[in-house]
């Protein structure tokens, strides 16, 4: 379910919960400290310019608390439902952008990253956003 249409849900309850607002913040900062909590055994040999893409998997319980279910190392890359197939290329294609155009091109942290418009859009997120920037300054 995207984020949008669990809003709907939500305000279709009469629920005073908003997502970007106290649904999202939760998810990121449980992502950072589950990255941090491992990051040493994630680059044993620290080698240089690697990265790995994470499948986080959450819940949100009845009492609106975000809950981590699993984190996978083999994200599941299928096309297997629209949202996936939407999401997938533009996940490829910025997670890509925050790796090689760091590596190759510096301009990409400082100023580039308003100029690039992602060839795959995902409705509700502007095509100049680099969806996982935030991963990328842990």
């Amino acid at each position: 379910m995207s984020f949008k249409d669990f809003q709907k849900f939500l305000d279709s309850t009469d629920s005073k919960l908003d997502i970007k607002r106290d649904i999202y913040p939760k998810m990121k900062e449980i992502i950072f400290h589950s990255t941090t909590a491992v990051t040493s055994k994630i680059n044993r040999n620290d080698r240089q310019f690697c990265y790995l893409v994470l499948g986080y998997d959450f819940m949100i319980d009845v009492s609106h608390n975000v809950v981590l279910i699993e984190i996978n190392k083999n994200t599941g890359l299928a096309e297997s439902s629209p949202i996936i197939n939407m999401i997938m290329p533009r996940m490829m294609d910025d997670s890509l952008r925050l790796t090689i155009d760091d590596l190759f091109e510096p301009a990409y942290i400082n100023n580039s990253a308003t100029n690039y418009k992602s060839p795959y859009p995902v409705t509700d997120y502007s095509d100049y956003e680099n969806m996982w920037e935030f991963m990328h300054k842990l």
